[in-house]
Parts: C-alpha cells; sequence; structure tokens
C-alpha cells in the first residue's frame, strides 16, 4: 500500500528473491524490476524459488515500509502447503535503521501504515538501500505484498 498524498517515494524500487543470503556478490533473481510510481495498494506476482527477499531502491534514499507479506509454497513438500504469509515473524534486516524503526516492523503482522503506531521500518538515507527478510527454507515465491507508510513519506518506499 502506497501513500496517496506524495507517491513519488514509491518509485524505482526491485524486488529480488535469492536461495542464498544476500552479499555483495549476490544479486538473486529478479522478481519485480523498476516499478513506477502507483497510488494505493499493490500485488506483485511471480514465481521465483529462495529463501530470502530483498526490496531495494535503484537510487539513494530512504527506505521506510509498514509491512512486507509474502505467499508461496514450499519447493519439496513433505506436508501440506498453506499459502500463509511467509515472512510474518522471520528475521528481518534493512540497510540501516534510523530512530529505532528496526527492520522486523515490516513484518509483524500489523500492517498499520502510521509511524507513531510503532509498526513502521525505516532506513537512514544510504547509497543502496533495502530490506530483506529470511524465509527460513526454500519456497516458490508466488506473491509480495508491499505496504507502505500513510501517514507521510510515502517517497521512502
Amino acid at each position: 500500500y502506497n501513500r496517496n498524498d506524495v507517491t513519488e517515494r514509491l518509485n524505482n524500487f526491485s524486488i529480488r528473491v535469492s536461495s542464498v543470503p544476500f552479499t555483495s556478490n549476490t544479486s538473486g533473481e529478479v522478481f519485480v524490476d523498476k516499478q513506477p510510481t502507483f497510488k494505493g495498494s499493490k500485488g506483485f506476482r511471480g514465481n521465483k524459488r529462495g529463501q530470502y527477499i530483498r526490496i531495494y531502491l535503484n537510487q539513494s534514499g530512504i527506505l521506510s515500509l509498514a509491512e512486507v507479506v509474502v505467499n508461496g509454497k514450499l519447493v519439496n513438500p513433505t506436508q501440506a502447503n498453506k499459502d500463509l504469509n511467509l515472512a510474518l515473524g522471520k528475521p528481518a534486516r534493512q540497510s540501516s535503521v534510523f530512530d529505532f524503526s528496526v527492520a522486523n516492523r515490516a513484518n509483524d503482522g500489523d500492517v498499520n501504515g502510521r509511524s507513531d503506531a510503532g509498526s513502521i521500518s525505516h532506513t537512514e538515507a544510504d547509497n543502496q538501500t533495502y530490506w530483506e527478510v529470511d524465509l527460513g527454507k526454500n519456497y516458490l515465491v508466488e506473491q509480495v505484498k508491499l505496504f507502505n507508510r500513510t501517514d507521510c513519506c510515502h517517497d521512502r518506499l
């Protein structure tokens, strides 16, 4: 979900999926690349295998997320697959932290987009700004839903 008043802040971002942790040498598979500005909510669909999901800005800037929901299925299921939020409560990290707004706020299950509600992740103005989550095992990632801030600063996603 993007802001409706300052939409250009959610612009020119990419989503990548990888089976190995992201490093300076890991680029992962492109799930979504260079998305333009949009208003309201946006779900991105695809089929990429991986354990790690990274959202990053394709330019320098601040990244602020209200929630990231990842849906998919186990790659080699030994039990019934359920289409749940795979990112919920999983280890998350981001390129930097601004004002105690840590990465796991963006996968805590709370889609409230107001900063004063305490559920917004927020980075500094970084050169290679990103947020990522470790799903714990490989999944076939089918959809990533992004929830942006609703109080201000929509350009930070």
